[in-house]
């Protein structure tokens, strides 16, 4: 991999997936997992709708690491 590529990856934001599933805990009620991650449309949703009523708060539990590792993946192929 050329030098300059491989600085660019480096410099790449990404979020780590546990980091992000204790900020789902803590505070995903009100959508700041989903803002965090660049998906500005589901934070806002779930912002207004207090996390589906609770319920998608719980189903983020468990797909939200998932969606942390997709985020990452999508931001280091743009940067490729």
């Amino acid at each position: 991999m050329p030098e300059d590529r491989f600085y660019t990856l480096q410099t790449a934001k990404t979020h780590n997936p546990l980091i992000m599933l204790l900020i789902s805990f803590s505070v995903g009620l009100i959508g700041v997992d989903r803002f965090l991650l660049g998906q500005i449309g589901l934070g806002i949703l779930k912002l207004i709708t207090l996390g589906g009523l609770g319920i998608w708060y719980i189903i983020d539990w468990f797909v939200i690491m998932e969606s942390t590792r997709t985020e990452n993946f999508e931001r280091i192929m743009d940067r490729i």
